[in-house]
């Protein structure tokens, strides 16, 4: 099976680079061309990898941002309930429901996103939130 499918495709590129080396070229050169199309495209790779990581970079610092901000309100809100005479046990449930309604329309969130587009569900979030 898989055995011989590699060792005829290893024995078919072994003659193919003989062939290619009793015509006096490289095995992967195909022409005066063939080695200027890969020097071309590291640069623009690398290009592609700086701009990917200053995106990168940039979301990273704008999403830690607002986690830290959504969490910081955390302890605050803790002491509004206690304030407002929440039972520390209905302020506990109150925090769990939270997240694990959070956890699950999350899931859907982002399934919904997909089929009605980015732009329109953070307008969405930003009215509900």
């Amino acid at each position: 099976g898989n055995l011989a499918l590699g060792g005829t495709l290893a024995s078919s590129a072994m003659s193919s680079q003989g062939s290619a080396r009793s015509r006096g070229k490289s095995p992967g050169a195909r022409g005066p061309s063939a080695g200027k199309a890969k020097e071309e495209k590291v640069p623009a790779q690398a290009a592609q990898t700086n701009e990917f990581h200053a995106f990168t970079r940039s979301y990273l610092v704008a999403f830690l941002c607002g986690a830290t901000s959504d969490w910081l309100k955390g302890p605050y809100l803790y002491r509004f309930y206690e304030w407002r005479g929440y039972a520390p046990e209905d302020i506990t449930i109150l925090f769990v429901a939270g997240y694990v309604s959070s956890a699950f329309f999350g899931l859907f969130a982002g399934m919904l996103s997909d089929v009605v587009g980015r732009k329109r569900m953070c307008l969405v979030f930003c009215v509900l939130y």
